[in-house]
């Protein structure tokens, strides 16, 4: 053999052992890496914090296996031939899919009147394990778990890392949180309650809060029932864990939307460690207890997926359409606005598909499988749209927009500068860098992100284009969802050069070097470089994301908790407490600013502002919504301790007056002089005080 390709050959021996064992190191270091980033400046405590909470980290990993892996890949094996996703796609929508179940069979379960409890969610991560591993084609059980269970390769194993970063970072983040943060963390957190309490939909909504209908979207509190029936963790805790998992998840999801646009798996999986790492949202989240609207983030990328799968496949069965008339259903369940979001998504892509393939056959394809995957959809989702309509929350959702205030309408109406709190500035450069390669390459999937993009800021100024509905699509709710269909321009962009860079820039130059190295040693050398690149940037989105919990979003400290029981043991069953209480949504609503805004949850006891879904409930009392608002009002204009303010709060059975640590910036509506409230102890007696918090009963005076 001659001297040079021995040379060659053991060149070629020692690079393929190098990138062997450069993989298995980061894959091994990688995560190391992270925990101690975890707790850096004192490396021990991010160990410590593993060590302290292994068992719920345990029963975390069995709810993630059970919920949403295993239902997921069971539906995605059954409808779909082997090689229509690469296993780490396959890993990615299952995430997505599994969080859109759980709606659909508490829904399914009412309607059959099956009560859903621990029993049952065992029952279903059991079927969904049975089915991904029952055997097809006359293969045996022992070589079917094999094939289940094979490795992923490089680009899986990244997937899975990355994915278990994000999920420990966004755990570590909350560690001290007793609960959600901010205003929707308490009604969210009380629909699941109720959920898990009632097992499985109700309409009633006491012992809490005296509210008789349930037509708010419960996808997310869905998923946090499951988790709770799975692991025994408390409801409170467990929407806290469900909303920092799914915000994982929508990574993993970044990854498989931009590999199903773009075919590059690079790509995808820069889009995933910029959505995970790199961007503030959809991290900062968890400040704004905003879950439902992530859920039906998540849960639309695998709508948006499982459509393109089921619509351009040549050939096709009935189940192929299944995953996308369930996700659908899923998402109509889990978040109404991001619903309307996809079927202005799935319709631009509908068309766009019948402009780039302009055949009859074609057009005859899209038309009726998304007829079928329509009617399916309509079928599952018409016994909750007879709900909506018994309750007549559309309509009053259709007559608040037009007849809202033109401030309201016009606030909401209104863009706010994208960067830096929503997409960061070089981010946005890296979407126009990737929808010029998009246009190069006519990518014409790759460029529906951008359509996609325009298309979710016209919701929020329709009146533009001289539509109708103006102010349907808050921009602050667009903003912060724009990532979703935003960030995988920016991975592309990345993922692209990087190909390009492989493919057709530096094997020209390296030629003289093919007969020692080859091109696809190049490629590989490179794609390596940029993993490893890729998980440094990650590893430094760890350093800032654990600590990205405000504490000024915290109205429930643990303080308000020790006050809580003690509530509990010192106070009448059915004792008033007057709590902090502001005008929201333009004065159409009242909500609470500090922990009192927790007592009915956590003791039974009633206040003076429920939570904010009273104002789309039916109550039990059909004047409720206009007692709580007057008594605002009339608090608002007297507020105590003035002789009016006194008497209003005598007049409405006021019997505890509940001050929490939680104090916002700007206390301009904080009218309640609660200071002059010390000096007056024959009519204000403190009765609790303790670490900030202070409780007043109210006695009438001599």
């Amino acid at each position: 053999m001659h001297q040079t390709e021995h040379t060659a050959l053991r060149l070629g021996w020692r690079l393929r052992f190098s990138s062997a064992a450069l993989k298995l190191l980061l894959s091994g270091l990688w995560l190391l890496i992270g925990v101690i980033l975890l707790g850096w400046p004192d490396t021990a405590a991010g160990f410590g914090w593993l060590g302290r909470h292994a068992g719920m980290l345990a029963r975390l990993s069995w709810a993630v296996i059970g919920m949403y892996l295993l239902p997921g890949l069971a539906l995605l094996r059954w409808c779909y031939p082997a090689h229509w996703l690469t296993r780490a796609e396959q890993v990615a929508l299952a995430l997505g899919i599994g969080a859109g179940l759980p709606p659909l069979l508490l829904e399914l379960a009412h309607l059959l009147h099956i009560p859903w409890s621990g029993w049952t969610t065992w029952g279903y991560a059991g079927l969904a394990a049975l089915a991904w591993l029952w055997p097809q084609d006359g293969a045996g059980w022992r070589s079917q778990f094999a094939a289940r269970l094979r490795p992923l390769g490089w680009h899986g194993t990244l997937l899975i890392g990355l994915t278990a970063m994000a999920v420990l970072v966004r755990l570590y983040a909350v560690r001290a949180m007793p609960v959600g943060a901010w205003g929707d963390s308490v009604h969210h957190t009380l629909l699941a309650k109720l959920l898990v309490e009632k097992h499985g939909l109700f309409s009633s909504w006491q012992p809490y809060v005296p509210l008789a209908s349930l037509n708010y979207h419960f996808g997310f509190h869905s998923n946090a029932a499951f988790l709770h029936w799975l692991t025994g963790i408390s409801v409170e805790q467990s929407v806290l864990l469900v909303g920092q998992l799914l915000n994982a998840w929508s990574a993993a999801l970044a990854y498989a939307l931009t590999v199903r646009l773009s075919g590059l798996r690079i790509a995808g999986l820069w889009a995933m460690a910029l959505t995970a790492f790199v961007n503030i949202q959809p991290a900062f989240y968890v400040n704004w207890g905003r879950y439902t609207q992530l859920t039906g983030q998540v849960v639309l990328v695998a709508v948006l997926i499982t459509w393109m799968l089921a619509i351009e496949h040549s050939t096709w069965r009935w189940r192929t359409l299944l995953p996308a008339i369930i996700t659908s259903t899923g998402l109509f369940l889990s978040h109404y606005l991001v619903t309307i979001w996809a079927a202005v998504f799935l319709s631009a892509y509908l068309l766009v598909v019948v402009a780039v393939y302009p055949r009859w056959s074609m057009l005859k394809q899209v038309v009726g499988r998304s007829a079928l995957i329509g009617v399916g959809v309509g079928l599952l989702s018409l016994p909750w749209m007879l709900n909506l309509l018994a309750v007549k929350r559309v309509l009053k959702l259709a007559n608040g927009i037009v007849s809202g205030r033109s401030a309201t309408v016009a606030e909401n109406a209104a863009l706010a500068a994208l960067a830096p709190a929503y997409l960061k500035s070089w981010m946005i450069a890296l979407m126009a860098l990737g929808l010029l390669i998009a246009l190069g390459q006519r990518r014409w999937r790759m460029l529906l992100c951008g359509l996609w993009t325009l298309l979710l800021l016209l919701l929020v100024i329709p009146f533009v284009l001289g539509l109708p509905l103006a102010g349907l699509v808050t921009g602050f709710a667009a903003n912060i969802g724009i990532y979703v269909v935003a960030i995988p321009l920016a991975g592309y962009a990345l993922g692209a050069l990087i190909d390009i860079l492989a493919t057709q820039i530096l094997p020209p130059l390296l030629a003289w070097r093919y007969k020692l190295i080859g091109p696809r040693w190049i490629g590989g050398t490179l794609y390596g470089l940029a993993s490893a690149l890729l998980i440094a940037v990650s590893l430094w989105g760890l350093s800032w994301q654990r600590h990205i919990v405000d504490p000024m979003f915290e109205l429930f400290t643990p303080a308000d908790a020790v006050a809580m029981d003690w509530i509990n043991a010192n106070t009448a069953p059915d004792a008033t407490f007057l709590v902090t209480m502001l005008p929201a949504y333009a004065g159409n609503v009242f909500v609470g600013d500090d922990g009192g805004w927790w007592i009915p949850y956590f003791t039974k006891r009633k206040t003076t502002v429920p939570p904010l879904i009273y104002g789309s409930e039916v109550a039990e009392d059909p004047t409720y919504f206009q007692q709580v608002n007057a008594l605002g009002n009339a608090l608002k204009t007297h507020p105590l301790p003035t002789p009016e303010g006194i008497q209003i709060a005598l007049d409405a059975g006021i019997d505890y007056i509940y001050v929490g640590p939680h104090i916002r910036p700007n206390t301009d509506y904080l009218r309640h002089d609660y200071q002059a409230m010390r000096y007056m102890p024959e009519q204000f007696p403190i009765v609790y005080e303790r670490d900030g918090v202070v409780i007043y009963q109210l006695r009438p005076g001599s």
